[in-house]
């Protein structure tokens, strides 16, 4: 049988190995693999396990060092005969992003990959969703989003060989909002609009890039009933080291939380219909907004007494996706009810004049809910009711006249 022994060393010397060496390229704290094809057994001395290891015979090296951009040689001896040499030049990669890592949303993103020119080599991009994007050392993104938030892969193409070089990209921007509109109802105790930063970001991140203040204002809605459609500033936010809310009324209010800027309101009413917008605002005029369309259920009265008609509404028609759903009072005599905006009823006793509920539902959610309790507004009605006190009084009177009468009979007899 023959036995081989491996020693894989280091060494600057190339003129010693005669041609040119293999290349691989890596970044610095990247892990790489240099490798060796050859059947063979080798191992790592002590002083050198931890960060270096084996695959075979290829050497694996762990956070790669600035140091360790040189020359590495595997010489593969029968006995004390050397039989074979390997010789690869670990070529170091480094990939900048500018501005920064850290960006704000609708910024630029520029990207560059060098390379030592120690063999030929083609360069393209993958985006943090492994999608690839540009060829060449260089590349920029304009308006970037949270989708290009993550980390950017170069890959250099060497002899069919791949290597690549990462980077971290994050983008600050504000949490998603709600894709559907919020809804209260005149008689809700009160309505939280959300916004936030998302978890893996801190207030000291927004706060490197420049951010100043923050403010949260309402467009009203032409189902709000305002004459101005023009935007109202309900209040603002300083950053120390937490944010702090300034409200311009106390109807108003944020309460405290590590990530949040979510803004409650009391007692939502016709008039909170409408747009409201959360805003960052950074050094040099950029922006961040979020911003969160509130719709507000009424219910009211239109016609007293006998008809009487009930309304449920936003301002507006519904969309085919929302209805309405009414629920009488609990003692009314009433069958099943049509659903819609408006109720008509035509005739009703006195169980219909208590407490009527109308309830918003997309689909099979029930969104919000408004409560309205009737007036007894017909006279007619009113006549009707007096009379029949009237009657029942004459009734008792005539009764104890009866009685009397009778007793009256008893004694002559």
């Amino acid at each position: 049988d023959r036995f081989y022994i491996a020693h894989c060393y280091i060494t600057s010397a190339l003129f010693l190995l005669g041609g040119n060496p293999e290349v691989v390229f890596g970044q610095v704290n990247s892990t790489v693999t240099l490798p060796v094809t050859i059947d063979a057994t080798g191992g790592i001395y002590e002083q050198w396990k931890g960060r270096l290891s084996l695959s075979g015979l290829s050497l694996v090296i762990k956070t790669v060092q600035p140091s360790d951009f040189q020359t590495f040689t595997c010489v593969l001896k029968q006995m004390n005969a050397v039989i074979s040499k390997t010789t690869i030049r670990l070529s170091r990669v480094t990939v900048n992003v500018k501005p920064g890592a850290l960006l704000v949303k609708g910024g630029t993103l520029s990207l560059t990959c060098d390379a030592e020119r120690t063999a030929n080599f083609k360069i393209h991009w993958l985006n943090p969703q492994g999608d690839r994007v540009a060829t060449g050392g260089a590349f920029t993104k304009t308006e970037v989003t949270k989708q290009d938030a993550g980390v950017w892969t170069c890959v250099l193409t060497h002899d069919g060989r791949e290597s690549r070089a990462t980077v971290s990209v994050t983008v600050l921007d504000l949490s998603p909002a709600p894709p559907y509109p919020l809804f209260a109802s005149t008689s809700s105790l009160d309505l939280t609009v959300p916004c936030s930063i998302p978890d893996h970001l801190s207030w000291e991140n927004f706060k490197a890039k420049g951010l100043q203040r923050g403010k949260w204002s309402f467009v009203p809605s032409q189902a709000s009933n305002l004459i101005s459609g023009n935007p109202e500033e309900l209040g603002s936010f300083s950053f120390g080291d937490s944010p702090t809310w300034k409200a311009v009324r106390d109807r108003y209010y944020v309460p405290d939380s590590k990530n949040s800027l979510s803004l409650t309101m009391k007692r939502p009413k016709e008039t909170d219909r409408g747009e409201y917008v959360c805003t960052l605002e950074f050094g040099g005029g950029v922006t961040l907004k979020s911003s969160v369309h509130v719709e507000v259920l009424q219910s009211a009265q239109t016609v007293a007494g006998q008809p009487f008609n009930l309304s449920c509404s936003l301002g507006h028609d519904l969309g085919p996706d929302l209805r309405v759903k009414w629920i009488p009072p609990s003692r009314s005599a009433l069958g099943p009810l049509s659903s819609g905006q408006h109720l008509s009823v035509s005739k009703a006793g006195y169980g219909e004049y208590e407490k009527w509920k109308c309830e918003l539902w997309r689909n099979g959610t029930r969104l919000t809910s408004d409560e309205i309790r009737l007036k007894i507004g017909d006279v007619w009605l009113l006549v009707t009711i007096c009379g029949a006190i009237v009657i029942f009084i004459l009734f008792l009177i005539l009764v104890l006249i009866l009685r009397r009468r009778n007793r009256q009979v008893l004694v002559m007899l």
